[in-house]
């Protein structure tokens, strides 16, 4: 899976670092207002920090003693911090080749795409989907870091973390089935898709602290030049919470899914005392822009 993921970081264009300079700038602003209070920051930890093209290094190291960087992607995570200065670059810890999902500690994809080739019957399809959470609950990710961080943050992997690459792999034998046994598979796929997320929501929280912060943004809406954002009726909007709630219908008719339950999974765990929301507008490409959403505040333990 590692090698999926590896082509997608390798699509960046090089200038993608200074188009992304107002994107980085609202996390920098989120995190900023999440942590206004904190008193001792410590350690953080950013997982799916992939290139870091989203990711503010020389922030980050200035505001927390250690940072350690996650991604499936051990290469794109190296790369990042070789352009760092070498007293910035050793404060920084790397822990590459981690899957968030544990679908390869259980084989799901090799598993998968056998089933795939053999034209399995659709029935037999759909429960080997339901029977793998039981299979993932056998096997944990990152035990060893558990409580140890003071942040956890996630850096829009809700939509990456499995959806993408199944889809992209169910695609090639779509053909072999009915219109409604491709429902039937991919009611399964969803399923098993908003476990996933809830899982990885799950986890961050075990790598908390007591009382750690969590933040998290994804990309919740994608617009381009065959669905274009309505700007005129956005900024003919005067009130700011009008505003809000303009995109959260926008996120409710076309919102990505595993983003949506991501996040409002991720809002039910946080404590309600200030917790933190924003939206901005992600320019990923020349014709592809997001509306993303970030959450952030404190979590306790006993509530999750």
């Amino acid at each position: 899976m590692s090698i999926f993921y590896r082509d997608m970081n390798h699509e960046r264009i090089g200038s993608r670092w200074l188009e992304w300079e107002g994107h980085r700038n609202e996390i920098k602003l989120l995190i900023s207002h999440t942590l206004s209070d904190a008193k001792d920051l410590g350690r953080a930890i950013v997982l799916g920090a992939g290139n870091c093209d989203d990711v503010d290094l020389h922030f980050f190291c200035d505001g927390f003693s250690q940072l350690t960087l996650v991604d499936i992607d051990a290469e794109s995570l190296q790369e990042a911090i070789n352009r760092l200065a070498p007293d910035l670059s050793e404060r920084i810890e790397l822990l590459g080749n981690v899957d968030f999902t544990k679908l390869d500690q259980v084989d799901f994809y090799n598993r998968l795409t056998d089933l795939l080739e053999q034209k399995t019957a659709s029935s037999e399809l759909c429960s080997f989907l339901i029977h793998i959470p039981s299979e993932m609950l056998e096997y944990s990710i990152l035990n060893e870091w558990e409580g140890q961080f003071s942040v956890v943050i996630s850096s829009a992997v809700y939509t990456q973390i499995f959806f993408i690459h199944v889809l992209t792999l169910f695609a090639v034998h779509v053909s072999n089935y009915t219109s409604e046994e491709v429902s039937a598979i991919l009611g399964e796929l969803r399923v098993l898709r908003n476990y996933i997320v809830k899982a990885y929501n799950d986890l961050m929280i075990t790598l908390a602290e007591e009382d750690g912060y969590i933040i998290a943004w994804s990309d919740v809406v994608k617009f381009d030049e065959m669905s274009p954002f309505p700007e005129e009726q956005f900024y003919s909007i005067h009130s700011e919470e009008e505003r809000i709630q303009f995109v959260f219908d926008i996120a409710g008719k076309q919102g990505r899914e595993a983003a949506v339950v991501g996040m409002q999974d991720l809002h039910e765990k946080l404590i309600d005392q200030n917790r933190q929301f924003a939206c901005w507008i992600w320019p990923y490409s020349s014709n592809r822009h997001y509306i993303t959403f970030g959450l952030a505040g404190r979590v306790r333990k006993a509530e999750v």
